[in-house]
């Protein structure tokens, strides 16, 4: 008797255990909020940033950092980013790792709400000075070759 009590006490705690570790994970990108509604009547202005090879969209009336880089345009709004295929979206969310590293080496003063920061491990593997070399070191060039920003 004694023994089965012990038998179903470990066989209880294995379950709890499980469950737990189940219920544990967690996708913090679900709790994004939806992206603004973005509506133009006509296409917007654009601004090229040749340093970077990137368009800033919107006038200056425009209240979100948006920029175009390849066939993505990217928006910035309250700590998400969003992306979509077209000016006036559908916009998506994306992880800031998703977002090309020429984004975020626009120069501070051209954002209206720049995210003061960058995505972990961007700031030490770019901090400017390697910059510019002409060697990618088999990284690629930031155009869409795999680099994963161009995942659905």
């Amino acid at each position: 008797m004694k023994r089965a009590l012990m038998l179903s006490f470990a066989l209880a705690a294995i379950l709890a255990t499980t469950a737990f570790a189940s219920t544990s994970i967690q996708v913090n990108i679900g709790l994004a909020p939806p992206p603004p509604a973005i509506v133009f009547h006509r296409p917007p202005p654009m601004v090229f940033v040749p340093e970077q090879e990137v368009y800033i969209v919107g006038g200056p009336d425009f209240a979100y950092d948006c920029f175009r880089f390849g066939a993505y345009f990217y928006l910035y709004n309250d700590g998400w980013w969003y992306r979509a295929r077209h000016y006036g979206g559908p916009y998506r969310v994306v992880e800031a790792r998703y977002v090309p590293r020429p984004i975020w080496f626009v120069p501070q003063a051209r954002w209206r709400h720049h995210p003061h920061g960058m995505p972990p491990g961007l700031a030490k593997k770019h901090s400017g000075h390697d910059r510019g070399r002409g060697d990618d070191h088999g990284r690629g060039n930031g155009r869409g070759n795999g680099r994963g920003h161009d995942r659905h």
